[in-house]
């Protein structure tokens, strides 16, 4: 399957795909796992932010039925509001990229490792008794986490700016 300057618009969705390029093709070596290859533009909100997608779908994976997934997933530059952000730190601005590697059964708890890299942030730490604004030119994140339904567990989060690496 192929497609050259597709668009996908989803049905009472804030987003739509545009400008995609997307290669499906069976592995000639394993007849049951789909190789992937896509890249495009995500509009959300009025803005539009490039991304790609490498990867692979096995179904079948180990015997049993189940959908492996192992995926990369890049984004280009996207405005820091479009995340949803608590109250008690307001983001005023800036802008991140993601790189991020998807794997695992499909069933299964699903292994989200990457890393966000953040631009002019500048956001608003706020408590009952002071706010503090806070500037940080660039910030590095990169974490290691697993997604079961709802849930993400972090079992690993560094954070690294110019003066303070942070691990966690």
């Amino acid at each position: 399957i192929s497609m050259e300057k597709g668009q996908i618009q989803i049905k009472n969705r804030p987003y739509d795909l545009k400008d995609l390029y997307l290669d499906v093709h069976q592995e000639s070596t394993a007849p049951t796992t789909l190789r992937l290859s896509a890249n495009g533009k995500v509009r959300f909100r009025g803005d539009r932010v490039y991304f790609s997608l490498f990867g692979s779908v096995s179904h079948n994976h180990g015997g049993e039925g189940s959908t492996y997934v192992d995926i990369d997933l890049e984004t280009g530059k996207v405005t820091i509001n479009w995340i949803p952000w608590p109250e008690s730190m307001p983001v005023k601005g800036g802008d991140f990229e993601t790189r991020l590697k998807i794997k695992g059964e499909l069933q299964n708890p699903m292994s989200v490792n990457g890393k966000i890299i953040t631009e002019s942030l500048h956001f608003l730490l706020r408590r009952p008794d002071q706010n503090k604004e806070l500037s940080l030119p660039d910030m590095t994140i990169d974490f290691r986490s697993s997604i079961e339904r709802r849930k993400i567990d972090i079992s690993s989060l560094q954070v690294i700016t110019p003066d303070v690496p942070i691990s966690l």
